[in-house]
């Protein structure tokens, strides 16, 4: 999950693109299976091993170390001289940083705390309109705040009392920061192709394969007590209608900002500064798509996760994602520290002079720094409106 929801238009910071594979595949996945359309098949074929040879190639320079054009400077600023911010009032902002993983990374807690601190200062969010959810690791012995341990329940209820909240107005605007581990779920052929690519030939049809037709790859978040106690991760399907929801009750207008990928599936883990963990396998598959339909199905703007016809809202909210999805979001030590490529850099661009008052999404992700392997991209029809609205 790159990214949560594809776009019609996706723009990346190294290619300026305006196509996107994710997207494409779905809706022809969509048109096919709801219209029985042959050529539309056959071009969902061709989109879904598409993304599986990118993955492979991406898991092949996986532990490359990432080249970057553009250094992101070591300091973050807070507030410049004579800033004013926005009407702090109208903001509202859910900041997720989860370290403690199995597989532990190093940055992401941090990444919160720089979020934060650029919200309350440029933005001007007020403190007690911050929900926080750290997650955090071994020796960790950064500041000491109040916040919500990051499980599954606690994500998920964390981000239905925002639809529920009477205070948030139409027009406010919610800021939802997750840095941590994303993972995707491939069905069994593409697994073999992006992570066994020497496999001998292909066996029978399994039981795993029925499972993931037309739903390859589904990409998802990870929070901190995945696979303990039968506990699957969050799907993205499952995020697309909380933020549905959220936006149907709010009328808010909703930013989502990923540092994490989802590049790994269900074979093999990447390395240690890799933001990306090993899918849990086909019943964790079942449980974490019905454990969406358990908790929303009942909901009107409810989209049933396990269906064919499949496709994101994009209307609701804009997605800003560390990189591609069959890319890899990386952490590395420089300097005597670890440096969160995207988060960093992300800041660093929003609190530059390059960016005017009514810069779009569009204009941001084009001021990110060019990094080899790593290029991050944004999502949703509100790309050309200004930042924040």
């Amino acid at each position: 999950m790159g990214k949560i929801t594809p776009s019609i238009v996706l723009t990346s910071a190294a290619e300026g693109a305006t196509t996107d594979l994710g997207e494409r595949l779905q809706q022809e996945r969509a048109l096919g299976v709801s219209q029985g359309d042959p050529e539309a098949l056959q071009r969902y074929d061709q989109y879904h091993q598409k993304i599986a040879t990118l993955s492979q190639s991406a898991f092949k320079n996986r532990l490359r170390h990432p080249t970057v054009v553009e250094v992101p400077g070591s300091d973050i600023l807070i507030s410049p001289p004579g800033s004013t911010p926005p009407d702090g009032p109208r903001f509202w902002a859910v900041l997720i940083g989860i370290d403690g993983y199995e597989l532990p990374l190093r940055g992401c807690v941090e990444d919160v705390y720089m979020m934060e601190d650029y919200s309350t200062h440029y933005l001007g969010v007020r403190p007690e309109r911050i929900q926080r959810l750290l997650g955090k690791g071994p020796g960790d012995r950064s500041r000491s705040t109040s916040n919500l341990h990051p499980t599954r329940m606690n994500i998920i209820a964390t981000l239905h009392r925002l639809s529920t909240n009477s205070e948030i107005k139409q027009g406010d605007s919610i800021i939802i920061f997750f840095s941590g581990h994303g993972s995707a779920y491939h069905c069994p052929e593409c697994s073999r192709r992006i992570f066994d690519s020497h496999s001998p030939v292909r066996p029978p049809r399994s039981e795993s394969e029925e499972l993931h037709r037309h739903r390859c790859p589904i990409e998802a978040l990870c929070p901190i007590d995945r696979g303990t106690l039968n506990i699957p991760d969050i799907s993205d399907r499952e995020m697309n209608n909380i933020l549905r929801e959220i936006y149907r009750a709010t009328g808010a207008y909703i930013t989502v900002i990923l540092d994490c990928c989802h590049s790994v599936g269900a074979t093999r883990a990447p390395s240690r500064d890799v933001r990306t963990v090993h899918s849990l396998g086909d019943a964790y598959f079942r449980r974490m798509l019905d454990s969406a339909k358990e908790d929303m199905g009942r909901s009107d703007n409810y989209q049933d996760v396990w269906s064919d016809q499949w496709v994101p809202d994009t209307d609701s909210h804009v997605v800003l994602a560390a990189c591609q999805d069959y890319e890899y979001a990386k952490e590395w030590k420089s300097q005597r520290r670890y440096s969160r490529v995207f988060t960093e850099a992300l800041l660093k661009a929003l609190q530059s002079n390059s960016l005017g008052k009514e810069a779009t999404y569009v204009d941001l992700i084009n001021a990110l720094p060019k990094i080899s392997g790593q290029n991050p991209i944004l999502a949703g029809k509100r790309i050309l409106e200004p930042l924040w609205r």
